[in-house]
């Protein structure tokens, strides 16, 4: 997935090889062959954390991520 904002996220923790994380906007997916009206995820945010020495990552939905949080464990969320 190629991203076109990337913003490092002091503070936020990558518990497995404490790598860094990135606050990242999306512009397409891996598929590069796929037409522009099949790219899911264009222009979402992202969390993005690093792995693997840098050599691989994972991508969340930042605000998927957050929706599930207010229905489900709207406990961990302060007004």
């Amino acid at each position: 997935m190629t991203n076109k904002v990337k913003i490092k996220m002091e503070g936020v923790t990558e518990y497995v090889e404490g790598d860094d994380v990135y606050l990242t906007e999306t512009e397409g997916t891996y598929v590069e062959e796929m037409p522009d009206d099949n790219l899911p995820g264009r222009g979402r945010l992202v969390i993005k954390a690093i792995n693997e020495g840098g050599f691989g990552c994972t991508e969340v939905d930042l605000l998927e991520l957050l929706a599930w949080v207010k229905a489900n464990r709207p406990d961990l969320i302060s007004d």
